[in-house]
């Protein structure tokens, strides 16, 4: 494989998997959202839902911008 190659391979996997542990992390506070205390959802859930769809949004731009 040449370098660039290997790099944007590497790359694309790296997105894929922020998008995973994003989409864990949704699926996480989806299940417990009846577990947790009201102050846990006020604080705790916005902060993992706000990293989630950060690592989200990181990962899509990172495919994206190696597929075009």
């Amino acid at each position: 494989m040449k370098k660039s190659m290997k790099l944007s391979v590497i790359l694309i996997l790296v997105g894929l998997f922020m998008i995973a542990v994003g989409l864990l992390l949704v699926f996480l506070v989806i299940m417990e959202w009846e577990v947790w205390i009201v102050e846990l959802a006020l604080t705790g859930m916005i902060i993992i839902i706000i990293v989630s769809v950060i690592l989200i949004a990181i990962g899509v731009f990172i495919i994206i911008k190696f597929i075009t």
